[in-house]
């Protein structure tokens, strides 16, 4: 059985696009990883901030200082 060149050329092309897809795929889920970790880090200082801010209001309106 004798594979013609314009197979041959299909199929290589097929796997090169699939490599590139793949490798493509994998950078996103990273950085979309990475974007999680980032957020999960921003909210965590955000609810410091909202903490600070509420023991704030809070000893103003008891009159603690």
């Amino acid at each position: 059985m004798t594979i013609e060149p314009g197979l041959a050329f299909a199929i290589a092309g097929s796997a090169v696009v699939g490599v590139v897809w793949l490798v493509r795929l994998e950078g996103r889920i990273d950085k979309a990883e990475q974007r999680a970790l980032d957020h999960a880090a921003d909210i965590s200082e955000i609810k410091d901030d909202m903490r600070y801010v509420r023991e704030r209001i809070d000893r103003a309106v008891n009159g603690k200082h």
